[in-house]
C-alpha cells in the first residue's frame, strides 16, 4: 500500500534521549543551564546516537498527510505528533481539516487520531463544529453526521464503532429520508468487513467503506443553547421526545404466501399510518370532555413530500398507459417523553433498486421501514387523513406498535393509571383516546389491528361513533310532538352512537360487542345491559390506511341493529324547552332493535313505565276522562299521568309506526299521580288513586298517535284474550277490548257464544247495573254504554 507521507512547508522534530544514562546526564545539564553554573569544562553536549522522537510539528498552508495503507488523506495547516501517546492532532486555523478515508469524508477544525493503548481502543476526537459524510459504492451519500461541539469515535471490543456527537447533533440518511436532531447522541456502526479485518489504526476515521447502523441513542438537554427535544423525521414518522432509542435490524426473510399467518393477534404491519377524558367511577351519562389540545413542536427542518400524482388516463389503444403510483401517506406525528424505535436497514438489493425510480419495493425489499415503536410518557400521535381536515389523533401514556407489512400494524395504547406519590398526593387515572373520522374511543387499554380492521378495549371504556339514524330505543317517545331546536337552514348536530362499558369492547368494522354494565345513549333514551351488540350498515374503518370513506360525513354508516342481553334497562326523558314533560323506563331480559325497519323485539319477563304531564285527561284509560274528540287540549297545571305495562312473554313493536305488542299475562295499570316520582303498584290497584284503572289480558297492543294541528297526541290500547278491565265506577270482561283515548271510548267484544260484560259500580264497590253483549261501546266519562247484539241487560243505564 506504500509508506505514509507528510507534505508541509516546515517540519520541527523534537528528540529526547532514549537511554536512562543519557536522560540523567541531559537532566543535569539542563539544571546547570537553568542555574547558570554551566562552565567551559562541561564542554559541548555530545549527540546521543540513540535519540528518540518526542514531538513532531508540521506546518503549511496546504499540508497533506497520506496513509495509503489506511486509504487516508487529510489536508491541514498544522500537525502535532506526540510520540509518548502516539496521538496525532490535525488542525486548520480559521477553517476545517478535510480528511478522506475510503468513501468517508470528515471535516472539523481539529481532528485527533489516538491509537490503541493497553485496553483502550483506538479513537478519533474532533473538536469544534464539524461533519462526517459516508458514501456508498455508487457514490450516493448514505449517512451524514453533524455536530457543534465535538465528535468522539471509538472502536469497541465487539468490533462496533461508537460515534458520540455532542452539541446540536444531527444524523441524516438521505436514501431513507431519515433525519435525527438532538442535543447529543450515540451512534453504533457495524463495519460489514468484520471486526477482525477492519483497520484499527489511529488514522481510521470511519469503520469501513460499508458502515451499517446498529443502534442510536439520542437525548435532549435543558440548557440555554439546547434544542430541548430529540426530533426524528422520516417518510413514515415525525417524532419529538426527550429520549430516543433507535435499533436497526435486517429486514425479515420473505415468507411464502401459503405459510403466512393471518392471526389477528400476531404483530403485523409496515409503514406507520396510525390512527383524555377524565376517569369516571361509573359510566358517565354524557360524552367525556374533549382532551386539551396538544401542539406538536416541529422545529427541525421538515422533509419534502412528493406531490400528489393523478392517475394517467388510459388511451384508446389496446395498450393502456400504466397508472402513476399514489402519493405516499402523510407521516405520523409522534410526541412522547421516551421513544424506542426498531428500524429495518436498507439491504443491498434495495440499495440497487433505489437507483431505479420505478423499482417495486416488495416485502423482501423493504429496508428503512419502521418495525416497532414503543413510547412512554405523554404520548400524542397525529396523522392527516385524505379527504378530511380532521387528523387521526391518539392520546395516551404508553404506546406499543408492531409492524410486519404495509398497512398491517398492531397498536396498543395505554392510559395513565392512578398513582400515589411519595408525599401522599394522589393523581387520577387518565384513559387513552383514539379520535378518527368523528369517532372517539376511550379506555385504559386500547388495541388496534389495522390489518383486520379490528379494535378492542380491555377494561372500561367509551365509544362515540358517528352514525346516521340513531333513534329512540322504545318508540314510546313523543319526539314528533316536541318543537325542533335547530334553526331553519342550520344543520343539526352530527348523530353519534354513544356507548359506555366496564369490562371489554370488540369492534370489527361493521359490528361492535360490549361487555359489563354497558350503557348506550340513543336520542333521549339511555339503554343499559350486561352485553350489547351494535351492527352497522357499512364498515367503519377505525384508523384505516388513508382514512377510509367512513371518515367522511356523507358516507358515514347507519346503525343497523342494536341487541342487548341480560338485565336490559331503558331510561328516557322528554323536554319542551326546559320543562320536563315525559319520563319512560323499561326492563327486559333481552332487547333487539332494527334501526333500518324500526322493528323491536324483547324477551320477558319485562315491564314499561311512563309518566307524562297531564293534558286535561287525568289518565289515559280512566273513568274521569273529559272527552274532547279531535280537539286541541292544553296542559292543566303539572298533574302527571302514570302508565305501567308488565308482560311475561315477548314484545314486538316498531318505533317508526309507534306501536308495541306485549304477549303472555299482560297487565296495564294507569292513573293520575302527584308527581314524577310516584307510582301505582300493579299488584295492589285497590290502593291506587280512585281515578286509576287496570287491564289484564293475554296480549296487549299499545299505539301512539302524534299530535296534529287540530288534535292532541293520543294513544290506542288493544287487549286480546280473556280481557279484564277495572276502573272507577265500572268493570268489564271480554275477549277483546279497545280503548281510543281521543274519543274516550271502550269497545268490548266477545266471539262465538261468549258475551262481553260491562258493569257499573257504586262508590262502595257494589254493582248497580250491567250489560252483556257480543259488542259494547262504553264511554266512562259519562258512564254511558251502547249495546250491539245485546243478550242481557240489568239495572239502569
Amino acid at each position: 500500500g506504500g509508506a505514509d507521507s507528510l507534505e508541509c512547508d516546515t517540519l520541527e522534530v523534537w528528540f529526547e534521549p532514549s537511554t536512562d544514562d543519557a536522560k540523567v546526564a541531559a537532566a543535569l545539564r539542563r539544571q546547570k543551564v537553568a542555574d547558570g553554573t554551566l562552565t567551559e569544562g562541561d564542554g559541548f553536549q555530545a549527540i546521543d546516537e540513540q535519540l528518540g522522537v518526542k514531538w513532531l510539528v508540521a506546518k503549511g498552508e496546504n499540508a497533506v498527510l497520506r496513509s495509503p495503507a489506511n486509504e487516508f488523506v487529510a489536508s491541514l495547516t498544522k500537525l502535532v505528533y506526540d510520540a509518548a501517546t502516539g496521538a496525532t492532532t490535525l488542525s486548520r486555523e480559521g477553517g476545517e481539516v478535510v480528511a478522506h478515508q475510503g468513501s468517508s469524508v470528515l471535516r472539523s477544525p481539529t481532528i485527533s487520531l489516538v491509537p490503541a493503548q493497553d485496553k483502550t481502543p483506538p479513537a478519533v476526537v474532533c473538536l469544534g463544529r464539524g461533519n462526517l459524510r459516508h458514501f456508498n459504492e455508487q457514490g450516493v451519500l448514505e449517512l451524514e453526521a453533524r455536530w457543534s461541539e465535538h465528535l468522539h469515535r471509538v472502536r469497541a471490543e465487539n468490533g462496533l464503532d461508537l460515534i458520540r456527537l455532542t452539541g446540536l447533533a444531527e444524523v441524516e440518511q438521505p436514501p431513507q429520508s431519515f433525519r435525527l436532531d438532538a442535543d447529543g447522541l450515540d451512534l453504533w456502526l457495524d463495519p460489514k468487513d468484520g471486526a477482525a479485518t477492519a483497520k484499527p489504526a489511529s488514522t481510521s476515521i470511519a469503520a469501513s467503506g460499508r458502515m451499517q447502523p446498529v443502534r442510536l441513542i439520542a437525548e435532549a438537554t435543558q440548557t440555554p443553547n439546547s434544542r430541548g427535544l430529540v426530533m426524528l423525521r422520516s417518510p413514515e414518522l415525525a417524532a419529538d421526545a426527550k429520549t430516543l432509542n433507535v435499533t436497526f435490524v435486517d429486514p425479515p426473510a420473505p415468507q411464502a404466501p401459503e405459510t403466512a399467518s393471518r392471526s389477528a393477534l400476531q404483530p403485523t404491519g409496515g409503514q406507520i399510518r396510525l390512527a383524555s377524558a377524565e376517569h369516571q367511577n361509573s359510566p358517565p351519562s354524557a360524552p367525556p370532555p374533549e382532551p386539551r389540545t396538544l401542539e406538536v413542536p416541529v422545529t427541525a427542518r421538515a422533509l419534502p413530500n412528493p406531490a400528489t400524482a393523478e392517475p394517467a388516463p388510459a388511451k384508446a389503444s389496446s395498450a393502456a398507459v400504466p397508472e402513476q403510483p399514489p402519493a405516499p401517506p402523510e407521516p405520523i406525528e409522534l410526541v412522547a417523553e421516551i421513544i424506542n424505535v426498531t428500524v429495518e436497514r436498507q439491504n443491498d438489493e434495495q440499495a440497487t433498486a433505489d437507483k431505479d425510480a420505478s423499482a417495486d419495493r416488495s416485502e423482501a425489499n423493504r429496508g428503512g421501514q419502521i418495525r416497532e415503536v414503543h413510547t412512554t410518557g405523554g404520548v400524542l400521535v397525529r396523522q392527516k387523513r385524505s379527504g378530511s381536515d380532521e387528523p387521526l389523533t391518539i392520546h395516551g401514556d404508553r404506546l406499543d406498535l408492531f409492524s410486519r407489512g404495509k398497512d398491517q400494524e398492531l397498536i396498543h395504547i395505554h392510559g395513565k393509571p392512578a398513582s400515589v406519590a411519595a408525599d401522599g398526593s394522589e393523581s387520577e387515572a387518565s384513559p387513552a383516546q383514539v379520535h378518527d373520522g368523528g369517532a372517539d374511543l376511550y379506555g385504559m387499554n386500547i388495541n388496534l389491528d389495522r390489518k383486520e380492521n379490528r379494535a378492542w378495549v380491555e377494561g372500561r371504556g367509551v365509544l362515540l361513533l358517528p352514525a346516521k339514524g340513531v333513534s329512540g330505543s322504545l318508540g314510546l317517545a313523543d319526539d314528533a310532538d316536541l318543537p325542533k331546536t335547530e334553526a331553519a337552514g342550520e344543520p343539526a348536530e352530527p348523530e353519534r352512537l354513544q356507548v359506555w362499558w366496564m369490562e371489554r369492547m370488540d369492534f370489527e368494522g361493521d359490528k361492535a360487542v360490549f361487555f359489563g354494565d354497558v350503557q348506550t345513549k340513543m336520542q333521549n333514551d339511555v339503554m343499559s345491559c350486561q352485553e350489547m351488540e351494535v351492527r352497522l350498515t357499512e364498515r367503519f374503518d377505525f384508523a384505516a390506511a388513508g382514512g377510509g370513506d367512513s371518515a367522511k360525513p356523507s358516507t358515514r354508516p347507519e346503525v343497523a341493529e342494536v341487541i342487548c342481553k341480560t338485565g336490559v334497562g331503558v331510561d328516557g326523558q322528554e323536554f319542551e324547552g326546559d320543562k320536563l314533560v315525559s319520563i319512560r323506563r323499561a326492563q327486559f331480559f333481552e332487547f333487539h332493535l332494527d334501526q333500518r325497519t324500526g322493528a323491536t323485539h324483547a324477551l320477558g319477563p319485562g315491564h314499561i313505565e311512563m309518566w307524562k304531564v297531564g293534558d286535561g285527561n287525568r289518565a289515559s284509560l280512566t273513568a274521569d276522562n273529559a272527552v274532547r274528540a279531535n280537539a286541541s287540549r292544553q296542559p292543566v297545571g303539572d298533574a302527571w299521568e302514570y302508565l305501567f305495562v308488565r308482560f311475561n312473554g315477548t314484545s314486538d313493536g316498531n318505533i317508526k309506526q309507534r306501536t308495541t305488542t306485549f304477549h303472555d299475562r299482560v297487565r296495564i295499570v294507569y292513573g293520575p299521580v302527584a308527581d314524577k316520582t310516584q307510582t301505582i303498584d300493579p299488584d295492589r290497584v285497590d290502593r291506587g288513586p280512585a281515578e286509576g284503572g287496570w287491564m289484564k289480558c293475554g296480549q296487549l297492543t299499545l299505539t301512539q298517535h302524534s299530535k296534529t294541528e287540530t288534535a292532541a297526541a293520543y294513544s290506542e290500547v288493544l287487549g286480546e284474550g280473556n280481557v279484564q278491565i277495572d276502573g272507577r265506577g265500572f268493570s268489564g270482561v271480554a275477549d277483546q277490548v279497545t280503548y281510543d283515548e281521543s274519543k274516550g271510548q271502550y269497545i268490548l267484544k266477545s266471539f262465538g257464544r261468549r258475551a262481553a260484560t260491562i258493569a257499573k259500580k257504586n262508590s262502595d264497590g257494589r254493582a248497580s247495573g250491567d250489560a252483556s253483549a257480543q259488542e259494547i261501546k262504553f264511554y266512562p266519562a259519562r258512564m254511558y254504554w251502547q249495546v250491539v247484539n245485546g243478550t242481557e241487560f240489568n239495572g239502569a243505564q
